[in-house]
């Protein structure tokens, strides 16, 4: 499934992916509510869900042979398996990371404020968490176009895709915080109240989550698959830290604003790096909507 799904991305028609994916979650959803109202065992679900990936690996195969890209086209090359793993190992370990990054907060509550606290942090996280997948989805279908591009193409391109997903992300965020304690209550009711607080934070990293994933895209384009691990690694570093400081005095609130304040680190440290000013620029430029230059 997700070699299919790859495929479509690579030739920038990642939105059959999506269709493909968008109708198997409403089939299974509709599968699930249908063993709910016949009361089914718990291995019914258990059986549902195993169902998933084959429906949705089926879905994408489907669509592939609809669009002229049919799997028996592919072939297995283990020279290139090698190569790939070669140049993306710092890639699988960042993938890590990022887990990390998205379960430390809930982990060091735990240990460090007790259950109650990580249900509210939970409460929060699963509200913010699907948006803070946005950047990289916005970016998925541009990215195999956007790295074809050279020199000024590159930086026009690469400024346009920051400026308008940033603030319409930004201004996402702004409306989901005036909304949080009415939100939270609506969905996890009264008793989650206090998860309203740290949902105010968490989602202003949802437009610093998207800039992250577009210096990653940048570094990706140059080759530089160590400073996005060393990226994510610094995040994760200054998150556990300011975690150990904030969630004993702060709860849920200090654990949601070390995770913006990791995210903020990520943005912008890095970058002071004199190797990386060209970057920096290019953010500048998108962020400040300085127009293009010209050659």
């Amino acid at each position: 499934g997700e070699v299919s799904s790859y495929l479509f991305d690579a030739t920038v028609r990642a939105r059959y992916a999506v269709m493909a994916r968008v109708l198997t979650m409403l089939l299974l959803a509709a599968v699930r509510v249908a063993l709910i109202l016949l009361e089914a065992p718990l291995v019914a679900f258990a059986w549902a869900a195993a169902a998933e990936a084959a429906v949705l690996a089926f879905s994408l195969g489907v669509a592939l042979q609809w669009r002229g890209l049919p799997l028996r086209r592919l072939r297995a090359s283990s020279e290139r398996m090698l190569q790939h793993l070669r140049e993306g190992w710092p890639l699988l370990v960042t993938a890590v990371a990022i887990v990390l990054s998205l379960r430390i907060d809930q982990l060091m509550l735990e240990a460090l404020a007790g259950d109650a606290a990580v249900g509210q942090y939970s409460a929060a996280v699963r509200i913010a968490e699907p948006c803070l997948f946005l950047g990289g989805a916005l970016l998925r279908s541009a990215l195999p176009r956007l790295l074809s591009l050279e020199g000024h193409a590159f930086e026009a391109r690469y400024v346009e895709i920051l400026r308008y997903p940033f603030y319409g992300l930004l201004m996402l965020a702004v409306l989901m915080a005036a909304v949080s304690g009415p939100l939270v209550a609506l969905l996890f009711g009264a008793a989650y109240t206090p998860a309203a607080g740290a949902l105010m934070v968490l989602v202003f990293s949802i437009p610093l989550s998207f800039l992250n994933v577009a210096s990653s895209r940048y570094l990706l384009k140059h080759h530089e698959q160590g400073e996005i691990l060393r990226r994510q690694l610094l995040g994760l570093l200054i998150n556990v830290t300011l975690n150990l400081v904030l969630i004993p005095r702060h709860g849920i609130l200090g654990a949601a604003a070390a995770t913006l304040a990791a995210d903020l680190a990520m943005v912008v440290l890095p970058d002071l790096r004199p190797r990386y000013w060209p970057l920096l620029r290019l953010k500048v430029r998108a962020l400040a909507g300085i127009g293009e230059r010209r050659p």
